[in-house]
C-alpha cells in the first residue's frame, strides 16, 4: 500500500486543492475532502487517472474552509489503520 497528498494545481503552481492518493494493489482510490464540490477542481486529475476509484462524495470540508490537506492526511491515516472500506466510506 502507497499513500500519498496530491495537488489538483499543475507541478508549477503554488497549489490549489489537496486530495489523499491511496495505492492497493496496483490500483489508485482518491479522497476528496470537498466531496461533490470539489468535482470542478478534479476534472483534470479524473482525467489522468480515469480508472481510480473515488470514495464517497458527501463533503467533509465546506468551500470556505482552507484545511484540506490535513483532511487528506486523516483520510490516509484512516486508509493505512483501518483499511480501504473506511477509506471510501469518508
Amino acid at each position: 500500500m502507497r499513500v500519498f497528498v496530491v495537488n489538483t494545481d499543475k507541478s508549477t503552481g503554488g497549489g490549489v486543492h489537496w486530495l489523499a492518493a491511496l495505492d492497493v494493489d496496483g490500483r489508485r482510490y482518491f479522497n476528496d475532502p470537498l466531496g461533490h464540490v470539489g468535482a470542478e477542481q478534479r476534472q483534470q486529475l479524473q482525467q489522468l487517472y480515469p480508472a481510480a476509484g473515488w470514495a464517497d462524495m458527501d463533503a467533509e470540508q465546506q468551500p470556505h474552509q482552507k484545511d484540506c490537506g490535513v483532511r487528506a492526511l486523516v483520510a490516509l491515516k484512516i486508509g493505512l489503520e483501518c483499511g480501504l472500506t473506511e477509506y471510501l466510506a469518508l
